[in-house]
Parts: structure tokens; C-alpha cells; sequence
């Protein structure tokens, strides 16, 4: 089998694969459905710009494309683009985009293969998906291939002890956040201890397989508390952040403002160390206060214990120290100035009113 490990200082928290119908050509060439496709294509090529999320394509979506004479080629793209008078977007740069897409070093069967499955070994019959997402496919190639992909997901899904990272299959329409694969898959191989393969065998599988239309669906299949417990970098803490905001119902996807404070995250990494639960209420505050919500749960921080101390100022810039409740012992402190709120640390235990300042 060969090394499709990622490198060890990324942490992955979804594998996405954009299913070859969603890189077809509109069948409504319509100006306001192929800006549509265009919008839907960027928005996939901004996610895969995240370190915990991988984009990929079935490494047959190229051939699927042109036997079912969909593939968005220069030609295809310049008179479609040409004839709707569509100048909001550059019909070169999309097709460069499609190609970026369809051919990432990392492809859908590396991901599989990452969970122990000869790919070429696998074969199925009695395919079946509730609900038929087959019926959206724009050909019968691309069909075929939506098929085997569905069923080495299901067979690798069987298989998986992991918890993540999780795949999710983004398609070209649906209306559910998951489907359920029945097949009878012939050559999945059992292995032992030391690698090697002991028997291979046929099994009648029924897996939920993961999918989503757009970025949304995406972020709702993700565990930010998850991917914190990960982190090792305040990348991979932005993003946890980031994801838990997303799902907040009152977020409108726009984050404001904010910084992390020097020893921020090797406070919040010591404290999970000790208690791991910590992780979805620690968001929950980092995203209250980010809103600004929930206001009862936060005051100012004095210079002394008495109610009548002054509040507490950063000397650099005038920034009002704050405390928001996380549980009963833990807090989270931060600076609150005109322009920016700055992240300080999580603070333990219950009568710790320390907040550093650099």
C-alpha cells in the first residue's frame, strides 16, 4: 500500500469530496445558475484554504466528466460564459478552479486507503442510497462513479474505529444531512497483527454516509470541541473558534474582531489536560464573548477584591480587563479595548483574578 500520510503537524478534522456532479456544467445554462455554479465552486476552494479540513475529488471524476460530456473545458466555459453575458466572473479562472479541484495531491481513494481498504480489491452489487441521490446525477458515468464511492466509504466507515477525521460527501443537491448505503461488498480484507492480509470476504453493509450541499452542512458535521482538544497551535485553536461561531444560530458567519493574548492557549492546553469536558463549555464563552451575549455572566475585573476598586486597565492602550464565567472554577478573561478585544487566558481556580498583560 502506498504512504498517503499527511504530514504530522496537521490535524485534519474533515475529508471532503466533491462528487463529480457538482463540477458538471449547469444543465440549465442559465446566467443565475452558472453564477450559482461558479459562487458554489470558490466557496469549496475557500474552505479547502483551512488546516483542518482536506478537499478532495475521486481520482475518476476527470474521465466520469467527459463520458458523460459535462466537463467544464475552456471551450464549454467561454461560450457559456459568453453567451449569458456573465462578466461578474472570469471563465478562465473558473475552469483553472475546476482543475485545481479535480487534481489535489490528495485524493478521495488516499483517503480511504488511510482507513486499511485496497481500493482496487473492492467491488459491490445491490447498491442502494435512501434517500436516491442518484437520480441527480447528470450522467450515467458519473452515477457509476458516485456508486463506488459510496460504497468504498461505507466499507472504510465499517472498518474505521476513529471518531475522526470524518468524510464528508458534498453533492450537488440534497436535502438531508446524511444517507443510508446499502450494498453486498465483495473484498474487504481482515488483517493481523502485523499487517498482513488473513482472509478476504463478501458482506451485506448498511452504513449513514455523511453529506452536504454546501459549506453549511459541512461545518454542522463537525466537532469543534474535538479538533480544540487537537490543537497545537493557535491556527488550530482559530479554527475550533471559528466552526463553534459558524454554528452559533444567532452568527451570521462574520467573526469580529479579536486577538490571542501571548500565554492564551497554553492556558486553555493545561487546563483541558486536566479536564478535557472543559472544551465545548471554554467555546461556548469564547463565542458568547465574541457576540457579546449572555451578559450576565461576565463583569469587569478590579484591582481589589472590594466592589468600590477601580476597574482594572491596561497601562498601553487603556483596555478594561473582563471575566465571563466558563463553570464554577474556570474563567475567561480577556481585554476589552475600542478597536479590538484580546483573548488573556483561562483562569483556575475560582478566586483567580490574575490577567497577564503582554
Amino acid at each position: 500500500m502506498k504512504d498517503t500520510s499527511r504530514p504530522k503537524e496537521k490535524i485534519v478534522l474533515v475529508n471532503v469530496t466533491i462528487d463529480a456532479s457538482v463540477l458538471a456544467i449547469p444543465a440549465n445554462q442559465t446566467k443565475s445558475s452558472i453564477e450559482r455554479y461558479t459562487e458554489r465552486l470558490l466557496d469549496w476552494k475557500e474552505l479547502g484554504r483551512n488546516s483542518w479540513v482536506d478537499v478532495n475529488t475521486s481520482k475518476l471524476a476527470c474521465v466520469m466528466l467527459y463520458g458523460d460530456n459535462v466537463y467544464p473545458d475552456h471551450e464549454t466555459m467561454k461560450q457559456m460564459f459568453s453567451k449569458n453575458g456573465i462578466k461578474k466572473y472570469n471563465w478562465q479562472d473558473v475552469t483553472v478552479l475546476v482543475e485545481a479541484l479535480m487534481y489535489q495531491t490528495f485524493n478521495f481513494e488516499d483517503c480511504i486507503e488511510q482507513t486499511g481498504i485496497e481500493v482496487e480489491e473492492i467491488s459491490a452489487e445491490q447498491i442502494t442510497a435512501e434517500p436516491d441521490v442518484f437520480k441527480n446525477c447528470p450522467g450515467v458515468q458519473i452515477r457509476d462513479d458516485l456508486k463506488r464511492c459510496l460504497v468504498l466509504l461505507a466499507a472504510s466507515q465499517s472498518l474505521s474505529k476513529q471518531k475522526i477525521p470524518y468524510h464528508v460527501l458534498a453533492l450537488h443537491a440534497t436535502q438531508t444531512k446524511s444517507i443510508k448505503v446499502s450494498a453486498l461488498v465483495s473484498g474487504i480484507a481482515s488483517y493481523d497483527d502485523k499487517g498482513a492480509i488473513q482472509s478476504k470476504s463478501t458482506k451485506h453493509l448498511i452504513e449513514s454516509i455523511l453529506v452536504a450541499e454546501d459549506i453549511r452542512g459541512i461545518v454542522e458535521c463537525l466537532d469543534e470541541a474535538e479538533l480544540l482538544l487537537k490543537a497545537s497551535n493557535e491556527s488550530d485553536l482559530a479554527a475550533a473558534i471559528k466552526i463553534a461561531f459558524s454554528k452559533n444560530k444567532t452568527a451570521n458567519f462574520l467573526l469580529p474582531e479579536y486577538i490571542f493574548g501571548t500565554g492564551f492557549l497554553s492556558s486553555i492546553l493545561e487546563r483541558l489536560t486536566f479536564k478535557p469536558e472543559l472544551a465545548k463549555s471554554l467555546l461556548r464563552a469564547i463565542v458568547e464573548t465574541l457576540e457579546g451575549t449572555n451578559m450576565n455572566d461576565t463583569h469587569k475585573l478590579r484591582k481589589g477584591k472590594s466592589g468600590g476598586a477601580p476597574i482594572r486597565k491596561r497601562g498601553r492602550d487603556d483596555a478594561e480587563a473582563w471575566r465571563r464565567d466558563i463553570d464554577r472554577d474556570h474563567h475567561l478573561h480577556y481585554w476589552k479595548g475600542n478597536n479590538c478585544l484580546e483573548l488573556a487566558c483561562v483562569s483556575y481556580p475560582h478566586d483567580n483574578f490574575d490577567i497577564p498583560e503582554n
